[in-house]
């Protein structure tokens, strides 16, 4: 309710959505930094929005990260903020990661299971129309037709636990994720049963329901390294739980 009166007065929320490029120094590279400073502006033009009324959600400012049950009540209400948000800017800009010392570019963007969860659960309540893809200071555009195919699948994406390969049997990240992705299922589904989907709710439903099992899988590959060899285990994610709902 806070958000919503904030909005009505005028005020308009940009997403940015975009890769971490280094496991010991959190947040934007200098490239990403300089991204986003140019695209809010230059989103705001295309918009005509006055940049005093526009106000952006960034994560590591938005999500606590030093208190773990802080940060995990604010993982699981990813889904919110993103149904809150008015736009999705993705900063995608060529540069390098800070570790692996691979490329990272809009390719390696869209291979994050984070940064696909993002895009998913602002693509279910506003649609792809207000979706912009900044890669370079001076260079905005929506994002291109099939974009939103390739990351449908959210947990086929890339996760830094597992390139790590869970040290120590640490859990791994994809499981933290199930709770939002499963809060925005329950939404859609809810709203489809209801007869209460708009337009763009409706595209998303229509979308995804046909690839339950694709996009909400009930296991998952685990791999850690014991004495030097990789062990390989299944683990749960949604199990049994979607088909739960859908015959409730």
């Amino acid at each position: 309710e806070i958000v919503k009166a904030f909005k009505a007065s005028g005020k308009t929320i940009f997403f940015w959505s975009y890769q971490w490029l280094s496991w010991d120094i959190a947040g934007p590279d200098e490239i990403q930094w300089e991204c986003m400073h140019r695209s809010l502006a230059n989103v705001a033009q295309i918009m005509q929005l006055n940049l005093e009324s526009v106000y952006v959600w960034l994560d590591i400012l938005s999500i606590p990260q030093l208190n773990s049950s802080m940060k995990g009540l604010a993982v699981d209400s990813l889904y919110t903020y993103a149904h809150h948000a008015d736009v999705l800017i993705v900063i995608a800009p060529p540069s390098e990661h800070n570790n692996l010392k691979i490329d990272a570019n809009k390719e390696s963007y869209k291979k994050r299971v984070w940064c696909r969860v993002e895009q998913f659960a602002y693509f279910c309540f506003h649609g792809k129309d207000s979706m912009y893809l900044c890669e370079a200071p001076t260079q905005i555009a929506p994002i291109p037709d099939g974009w939103m195919e390739d990351v449908a699948c959210v947990f086929d994406g890339d996760m830094t636990c597992c390139t790590r390969k869970h040290p120590g049997n640490s859990p791994c990240d994809r499981q933290s994720v199930v709770g939002p992705m499963l809060a925005l299922f329950f939404d859609l589904y809810s709203k489809k049963q209801s007869g209460m989907l708009d337009d763009k709710a409706q595209a998303a439903w229509d979308f995804i329901s046909q690839q339950l099992e694709l996009v909400f899988p009930a296991e998952f590959d685990y791999v850690t390294c014991v004495s030097g060899r990789d062990r390989l285990s299944r683990k749960m994610l949604f199990g049994s739980m979607i088909p739960r709902i859908t015959t409730w």
